[in-house]
């Protein structure tokens, strides 16, 4: 068995809020977009944080970045970007107070994620050459590995 890392354990607790599943949420964006276009997608990314000195509980801050995209369009469709972050920020306070274990992948130890808070408001990012929407924020998750 294998140590999850913070991408898979945030790219899992993105999985379990409604609407979400493991198929739209990677640590990067699938390259054909006709695959993703119906419903946005998940990029998850460490951006620092700090392990506990003490005790197991891992503390990083996660970017969390949501593209949406309409394929064969010039016109990057901002507010569905917008809209499927501000149910993770919402899922922040309506789920990320409670802890929650979730499998990884296979062939690696599960995790139970203790919180997760939203750090940062989140902006949208411009200038992208294929037209992609992208609106992004960065999550303060606090888990631990669990056992066999």
């Amino acid at each position: 068995m294998y140590h999850p890392s913070t991408e898979l354990v945030a790219a899992a607790w993105l999985a379990t809020l409604p609407g979400i599943t493991s198929a739209m949420v990677a640590s990067t964006l699938p390259k054909d977009h006709a695959t993703w276009e119906a419903t946005g997608f998940y990029v998850v990314t460490p951006a620092g944080g700090t392990p506990h000195p003490d005790i197991p509980i891992r503390r990083p801050l996660v970017q969390v970045d949501h593209y949406a995209t309409k394929v064969g369009s010039q016109r990057p469709p901002h507010a569905k970007a917008s809209t499927g972050l501000e149910d993770v920020i919402n899922a922040c306070w309506n789920e990320g107070d409670r802890a929650v274990d979730v499998a990884t992948k296979a062939g690696y130890y599960g995790a139970r994620i203790l919180a997760v808070t939203c750090a940062r408001e989140p902006i949208s990012l411009y200038g992208d050459e294929q037209s992609l929407a992208k609106r992004s924020t960065d999550l303060q998750f606090h888990w631990v590995e669990l056992p066999e």
